[in-house]
């Protein structure tokens, strides 16, 4: 889990989470002799597996903002790029009112962004918020931070495994000029924890078909606009021509780009066209 401080740099490509809400400044800390709720929430966070970008909306040595317009501008980018908006209002009058949370929660919940709220029970004055999250979201706030992000966490998750990965599988030959390959289309709904293959069954050689071991692969990582696999042997990617000096056994299938995979083969061969897709 990658933990992004506003003192860094927006971080993007991995899936990511934004804790939006209010902050308690620094010397409200030592007055009130209390720490900010995000902290109690990046250790629920590594406790429930997450492996993902966190969003903190404060600096980590926990200093107070010195430039408004520099601290706006992260917030503003990092809450665009975030996949989940978890809203945790835990309200204190006058010492935490949460001023700007409302502001953001009435922009984010309608702008097309995954939210998740929550507040405690006693927190003050957050009925209006209830009411909006209900009415736009038909959801119900989490009373509980650790509930509200293990909700978003699972979310991710579920989000991950419903991408689909198309696979094409067809043939070359130079045996003949009217050659005409057999294709063979096949999806995968991607779950991490599982195994896809890909096989197969015979391929075209000197006018008829023999048979052979079949191409499988073996899917390394999901994330949520690529994957990584693993083929059973070397292929050569997409180019000019057949590399038949590859060893690359380990492909980057980025989503909505297409990739094709050859076997190292001179006069026909196998051809897998890979493509990740929603």
């Amino acid at each position: 889990m990658k933990v992004n401080y506003s003192e860094f740099a927006v971080e993007k490509g991995q899936k990511s989470i934004f804790l939006a809400g209010p902050t308690i400044r620094k010397e409200q800390q030592e007055e009130l002799k209390m720490d900010g709720w995000r902290k109690e929430a990046i250790l629920i966070l590594e406790e429930l597996g997450f492996d993902g970008i966190v969003y903190v909306p404060e600096f980590s040595s926990m200093k107070d903002f010195v430039d408004k317009d520099e601290q706006f501008e992260w917030e503003w980018e990092a809450l665009h790029a975030s996949d989940v908006v978890v809203f945790w209002v835990p309200r204190i009058f006058p010492d935490l009112p949460a001023m700007t949370t409302n502001v953001e929660f009435g922009f984010y919940i309608n702008n097309g962004q995954t939210v998740l709220y929550g507040r405690p029970d006693d927190s003050y004055k957050n009925g209006y918020l209830d009411r909006l999250y209900n009415k736009v979201l038909n959801k119900v706030p989490q009373n509980n931070l650790r509930d509200l992000l293990k909700e978003a966490v699972e979310l991710l998750d579920k989000k991950e495994r419903c991408m689909k990965l198309y696979v094409k599988e067809s043939s070359w030959s130079g045996w003949t000029e009217d050659y005409v390959p057999k294709i063979k289309n096949h999806v995968f709904e991607l779950d991490s924890k599982e195994d896809n293959i890909v096989k197969m069954e015979k391929i075209y050689e000197n006018g008829g078909y023999i048979d052979r071991p079949g191409f499988s692969f073996k899917i390394k990582k999901v994330r949520k606009d690529y994957v990584l696999i693993k083929t059973n042997c070397p292929m050569s990617a997409e180019g000019v021509g057949i590399n038949m000096l590859s060893r690359e056994t380990e492909f980057k299938i980025v989503k909505d780009q297409p990739l094709t995979l050859t076997t190292l083969t001179f006069d026909y061969g196998d051809i897998y066209t890979f493509e990740l897709k929603d």
